[in-house]
């Protein structure tokens, strides 16, 4: 009888061992929370070296060459340095996740993004800036002049033909605006030249925001203004021809009212996209039309292409 009962005195009862149980995953859970912790921070110290040491690369590229590096890589077998591409060393795993190079604007600009091997941690770096947090992959990786500030990239396009490949999956705001017409000889007989469309398109979808007319040149001085260009505008979309802020402004009436015809504003639309990764886009934003001589041509168009980041 002493006997059992002694055995019953040095045993755990289901309490005393679920409390056991308990203060151990307790502790666990702390362990693996502080070393996730600690994981995660040197994580991050690894892509923030690494886009320090990339940005003094790419910059002492810039200086040997002239220009930023139009590429960067990881492989230095497979793709070495050129006079167009940078191999930068990463560590750790990291890996590139987007490189943005501007070298027609001034000063030449970059942006370079790093993750880590697990993607968990994804910070950018500037020409100007110390490593930051960044969040997704851009929709363009090149064309136009990019602004990437305060969480919104804008590409801004001058007359001319982009040929963009998207990046990545998303929604993008464009602001398509068409050039101006530009200023006719209002007693002389003689017309401004039109403007030019403005328009961006991918795959089956398109839209154009038109040019303004010229000025109309009649001898009988009867002329004094050609009515806008118009917009084609999709569903979902605004026309904003009028009044028309910025490309497709009036193509000018020189230096005298009374002697020249005024050019008509281009068109305008403004609205947001769908598009996927991988798809090409076109833009192509028209030249102001010109004036006679003593007359003002046709403000050219642009086109402005925006989305978070």
């Amino acid at each position: 009888m002493n006997q059992a009962r002694s055995k019953r005195m040095y045993g755990f009862t289901i309490v005393e061992l679920l409390v056991v149980i308990v203060v151990i995953g307790i502790l666990a859970a702390v362990t693996i929370v502080a070393y996730s912790g600690v994981s995660n921070k040197a994580s991050i110290a690894g892509v923030q070296s690494d886009l320090t040491n990339s940005s003094k690369q790419i910059k002492i590229f810039q200086v040997t060459n002239g220009n930023n590096p139009a590429t960067v890589s990881t492989d230095c077998v497979a793709q070495p340095d050129t006079t167009t591409n940078k191999c930068l060393k990463l560590s750790n795993g990291n890996q590139i996740d987007y490189y943005i190079v501007n070298n027609s604007s001034n000063p030449q600009t970059f942006t370079l993004v790093i993750k880590d091997k697990n993607g968990n941690n994804k910070y950018q770096i500037t020409q100007d800036s110390a490593p930051t947090i960044a969040s997704s992959s851009p929709i363009f990786t090149t064309g136009g002049t990019i602004n990437p500030t305060s969480g919104t990239r804008t590409h801004t396009f001058g007359p001319g033909t982009y040929n963009l490949t998207t990046a990545a999956s998303g929604t993008i705001n464009i602001d398509l605006k068409g050039s101006g017409g530009g200023g006719g000889s209002r007693c002389g007989g003689v017309d401004g030249s039109d403007g030019n469309s403005t328009y961006i398109t991918w795959q089956s979808n398109s839209y154009t925001a038109l040019y303004g007319f010229g000025g109309d040149g009649f001898a009988d001085c009867s002329s004094t203004i050609v009515y806008p260009g118009s917009a084609s505008v999709p569903g979902g979309f605004t026309n904003t021809a009028s009044p028309i802020i910025g490309g497709g402004a009036l193509g000018g009436e020189g230096d005298d009212d009374t002697t020249h015809a005024k050019g008509g504003n281009g068109g305008r639309v403004t609205g947001s996209i769908s598009v996927l990764s991988g798809q090409s886009v076109l833009v192509v934003v028209g030249l102001g039309g010109a004036g006679v001589p003593g007359a003002q041509d046709g403000q050219d168009g642009i086109a402005i292409i925006s989305y978070l980041y």
